[in-house]
């Protein structure tokens, strides 16, 4: 269940989009480029990406009772999404019925009743999942927060009717560039003055406008949005002929530097396989375009950014529900956001996207952009851990698990890369490791780990909420606390120090922890009642709605 990838000798089906490149390097795929380290990664690869840091961090602990979080081991997104022994696409997650089974046997599930567990859904949220992953979350991982490469910003699922959308939290698309212990030079760092005497204007970057993609997405509106910047960056090509305007002849397409290039892929997710002269292209652009497409994000943003180019984005929620990552009061530094009104105003014949940013943005400007990206690039990313500290971890994994292991031999996964594994000692011991650079997964878990602990009880939760208001009567005002919250530098809730502005925030956080939640109209409902939790099974179930007298009749 750990491992959902078709094996690396299985042949594909004709059909699917998945490619084996995807599969090296516990999930990074192929290297491409060891010096920058480029890498052929899979869109979809976040489960792998995360699981091999987690195994290694420093937070981890193999006593169940001193965990205050849980990580699923299962990439169910994955595993609805292709065959594990073929890469066709389905639409079922036979496996999802395993994993219930496991959950409902556990202890530590049920003490919480879920809410310290955490899923990796390697897909986006709104996609069409297998009838075994939604069995899992209706019926046993419906308090499971669950971290997604996109959240969709309207909280809309493929399971009908689901309640708990607030669960979900938007994290990094796994980006094609990673640190990795052989790099040479982090892909996001700022060039020196004399490796770019010709360019000096945009720190070595001798492409203006970049973007490669494909203008065949499911959206029609997409479509269309694309083939009008495709046409825009034409006309700044030599060979635009008599489409190129008179007033742009200062941003022509020259040996030395390209005012605009695009590129463009087939709409499937093994489109850039092998493209080692289209990736390393990010590395020497100054803005990258991100138009929407099936949804509000792109790979290819993430892309963007860990290289160091600015993504021109034309719609907020593309980043704006990366708020772990991405915080509000960044998003106008790391990326350019051109408005609706603005964007509809561009055109072939008139102003190009192109010359909108060389018009609006200046140089200086365009410098400090590029040092905030730099600044920040390396926590939207997925760090790799050395090959032979993450063999030694499995083998550690498998001998705690295994009581006895036979001599001479690894008792690792069969796919574990061989050349690592048999560097390793037989009687491995448990090692943590961290990146150099804060990545995407130190991120994630300090946010992990930062939800406020108290205890399980109800009481206990209610107890610590009364601290707020030792004067309020009657049931919990929601008002009151947010506006109590929001005007107290240091609210203390049972040792936990809320700063102002996020006290609120961190308060619904503290009484989810413990199975409670705070309702719009002030009651706090307990989540672990019985009453309450038969109510939302039948409410899931369709047994709570009113049924029509007759067969004509609607509801």
């Amino acid at each position: 269940m750990n491992d959902v990838y078709p094996p690396p000798n299985a042949t594909l089906h004709p059909e699917s989009t998945y490619a084996h490149d995807f599969y090296p390097n516990n999930g990074a795929g192929l290297q491409l480029d060891g010096e920058s380290g480029l890498f052929q990664t899979w869109q979809f690869a976040l489960y792998k990406n995360m699981m091999q840091r987690l195994r290694c961090s420093k937070d981890r602990t193999f006593d169940p009772e001193e965990a205050t979080a849980f990580i699923i081991p299962f990439d169910c997104g994955v595993h609805s999404y292709i065959d594990h022994e073929n890469g066709r696409k389905r639409l079922g997650s036979p496996h999802g019925w395993i994993a219930k089974m496991l959950l409902e046997n556990s202890p530590y599930m049920q003490r919480r009743q879920g809410h310290d567990h955490f899923v990796i859904f390697s897909i986006t949220l709104y996609q069409m999942i297998g009838i075994g992953v939604k069995m899992l979350y209706q019926e046993i991982c419906y308090n499971c927060t669950t971290l997604v490469i996109e959240s969709s910003p309207a909280f809309v699922t493929s399971i009908s009717g689901w309640p708990y959308k607030n669960y979900w939290h938007a994290v990094p698309y796994p980006s094609s560039f990673h640190w990795w212990e052989g790099i040479k030079r982090v892909p996001w760092s700022l060039a020196d003055a004399h490796e770019y005497p010709k360019t000096s204007l945009y720190q070595g970057r001798d492409i203006f406008t970049l973007f490669i993609g494909s203008i065949r997405t499911a959206t029609v509106a997409a479509n269309r949005f694309r083939k009008d910047l495709q046409d825009q960056c034409l006309t700044h090509s030599n060979s635009s002929g008599a489409a190129y305007h008179a007033n742009r002849s200062s941003l022509t397409n020259t040996k030395d530097f390209a005012w605009c290039e695009w590129y463009t892929v087939s709409h499937t997710c093994h489109a850039l396989v092998n493209q080692t002269q289209l990736l390393p292209l990010y590395r020497r652009a100054v803005f990258c375009p991100a138009p929407v497409g099936d949804s509000l994000t792109r790979k290819s943003l993430f892309d963007a950014l860990v290289a160091g180019c600015i993504p021109v984005i034309f719609d907020r929620r593309s980043l704006s529900q990366y708020t772990w990552h991405v915080p509000a009061e960044l998003l106008d530094d790391l990326a350019v956001v051109v408005p609706k009104s603005a964007a509809a105003a561009l055109s072939p014949t008139s102003e190009t996207l192109t010359m909108f940013l060389h018009r609006t943005i200046s140089p200086a400007e365009i410098h400090r952009r590029q040092a905030v990206i730099a600044q920040h690039a390396s926590t939207l990313q997925y760090a790799l851990v050395p090959a032979d500290i993450y063999a030694n971890v499995r083998l550690f994994e498998q001998q705690q698990s295994s009581p006895a292991t036979p001599a001479g031999t690894l008792p690792l996964p069969g796919r574990l890369p061989p050349p690592s594994a048999a560097k390793v000692p037989i009687n491995a011991t448990w090692q943590p490791w961290e990146p150099p650079h804060r990545d995407a997964v130190s991120v994630i878990v300090d946010r992990l780990l930062g939800r406020p602990k108290i205890g399980s009880s109800s009481a206990a939760v209610v107890a610590a909420v009364d601290l707020l208001s030792p004067t309020l009567d009657g049931p919990m005002n929601s008002t009151y606390l947010r506006d109590f919250c929001q005007h107290n530098n240091n609210v203390v809730i049972d040792g936990v120090v809320f700063s102002r502005g996020l006290a609120w925030h961190r308060l619904r956080q503290l009484c989810l922890s413990a199975g409670l939640q705070i309702q719009h109209d002030g009651r706090i409902v307990d989540l672990l009642d019985p009453v309450y939790q038969q109510q939302q099974r039948e409410k899931r179930r369709g047994k709570g709605r009113p049924r029509p007298k007759n067969s004509k009749q609607r509801v």
